[in-house]
């Protein structure tokens, strides 16, 4: 919930600014997807300021234990407090009820503790960009009723959620090999590569979100093209934030524990010589790209900001830090450099599509902007798309620039708070889980509570991200040049 938390302020602050609206997409994955995906697909009755909160907006002195304490009933925010231990276990309990396969018990807990309070929680519809696309597809289905459709929220960046299509090898258990994006429209990958133990070709291009998880397929081999035999439930929002937000997934993969993990029918793209799906595994979209840069390199785009939320500070110590990063940098920035960390137990697969040389540049440049005490740390260059990679990625003809944002403690926000709420950061025995803000864990940062922040956690996280991006002077003004069009 820390990367969701993080966004509530970073979605805010960009629309503020006038960003959000000449952004052409937003690639998330993990938390960044729950939060996207909620405020992508809400009612249009509910504003962006409404979504995202009252406390996000306030000036840091004048908060107060009381204002951090609550949050707006339609706040997304209120998402990362109904992911509670009590609310997962009714959720596991509603779905023993049911008839659902095992591998469908996550996009099930998910969907009835994060989309729900949203009124997005019905697994028989299907998602689609707006009215006209929905009426397109009924058209050429007419068995799909017209009220089966969620569609996005007008005037948003286009919506992409991306996640990791599991693979075993000879040699390893845990291989996550293939990445996998979901869009209002179509969802599948243009990576391809080879499952050895399907004996499957792997990706190749996009089908229409109908077909995803279609248990038959008609081939014509003659005319190349394949007709799927539509799902019954439905491809569904609790499928997406099943998948591409279920971090533990590949730890549960690698251990055995299979059916605790989403598993769907898949079909590749590249060949119609298959001749059934075949059940494959679907997990967290960080377990192969943490920053969701490559959905849109995919996709062309030559101006990218990356916020990498991590829970790792900027020159972090100890073991675990070394194990999962290089040089003090998350690896989930470092591996797209070709720069793997250590780690042999979590994910450590080669994807890189810049050159090693400037990661050095990277490093320097952020660790310098931490050190000024200007605010959140950035750093941003323009680079050339490695030729081969392993996506298959052409080169840029002018490069990509990308700007860098990352996650760290901006002191002047701190400094500005009152001093009952600083107070909270160092209180004895930490009773309130701010000791190591704004790095939250993944999971267990309230223990026993697996993924649940509380309303402190998430108010100041969300308030210390739009100060940053609003306040700092020479943060705003690059993001400001970076969108407009001027001069970096």
């Amino acid at each position: 919930m820390r990367n969701f938390s993080a966004c509530v302020g970073q979605i805010a602050a960009l629309d503020k600014i006038g960003i959000l609206s000449e952004t052409g997409a937003v690639s998330s994955v993990s938390g960044s997807c729950w939060f996207y995906t909620i405020f992508s697909f809400s009612p249009e009755s509910l504003s962006n300021e409404v979504l995202l909160g009252t406390q996000t907006y306030q000036v840091p002195e004048s908060l107060s234990l009381q204002k951090i304490s609550t949050l707006d009933r339609s706040s997304i925010g209120q998402a990362c407090v109904t992911m509670s231990n009590a609310h997962i276990l009714a959720a596991y309990r509603a779905f023993m009820k049911t008839r659902l396969p095992s591998s469908q018990v996550i996009p099930f807990i998910f969907s009835k503790t994060i989309l729900a309070p949203f009124g997005l929680d019905d697994q028989s519809k299907y998602i689609t960009l707006n009215k006209a696309t929905g009426e397109d597809i009924q058209s050429r289905n007419p068995y799909i009723g017209k009220d089966r459709f969620l569609f996005m929220r007008s005037e948003l960046p286009f919506y992409i959620a991306s996640a990791t299509l599991m693979d075993i090898t000879r040699h390893t258990l845990y291989r996550p090999r293939y990445h996998y994006s979901y869009t209002p429209l179509y969802c599948g990958t243009p990576q391809t590569g080879y499952n050895v133990v399907n004996k499957l070709l792997v990706g190749g291009g996009f089908i229409e979100n109908i077909g995803f998880n279609a248990h038959r397929a008609d081939i014509d081999s003659c005319n190349n093209t394949l007709t799927v035999q539509v799902p019954a439930s439905g491809f569904s929002l609790s499928d997406v934030v099943g998948s591409s937000g279920y971090a533990p997934g590949s730890i549960f993969f690698k251990i055995g524990l299979k059916r605790l993990t989403p598993e769907y029918h898949y079909m590749p793209v590249q060949s119609c010589k298959v001749s059934a799906p075949r059940v494959m595994t679907f997990v967290d979209g960080g377990n192969f790209d943490d920053t969701g840069i490559l959905a849109l390199l995919f996709r062309g785009y030559d101006k990218i900001i990356v916020f990498m939320n991590s829970g790792r500070p900027i020159g972090g110590p100890g073991r675990r830090d070394r194990t999962r990063s290089v040089d003090g940098i998350d690896g989930g920035i470092t591996r797209l450099f070709g720069h793997l960390p250590r780690s042999h137990s979590m994910n450590n697969v080669d994807i890189q599509v810049f050159p090693q040389e400037q990661y050095y540049t990277l490093v320097e440049g952020l660790t310098q902007s931490k050190e000024s005490g200007d605010g959140v740390p950035f750093f941003c260059d323009t680079y050339n798309v490695v030729q081969p990679n392993p996506f298959g990625i052409p080169a840029y003809k002018k490069g990509v620039t990308v700007l860098w944002v990352y996650n760290d403690k901006n002191q002047k926000w701190f400094d500005r708070l009152p001093a009952d709420i600083r107070a909270l950061f160092t209180e004895k025995d930490d009773p309130y889980k701010l000791s190591n803000f704004p790095h939250y864990k993944t999971i267990l940062q309230n223990a026993p509570e697996i993924f649940s922040l509380s309303k402190i956690q998430v108010n100041l996280m969300a308030n210390m991200w739009y100060f940053s991006l609003m306040n700092d002077n020479k943060l705003h003004e690059k993001l400001k040049k970076f969108a407009f069009g001027k001069a970096l």
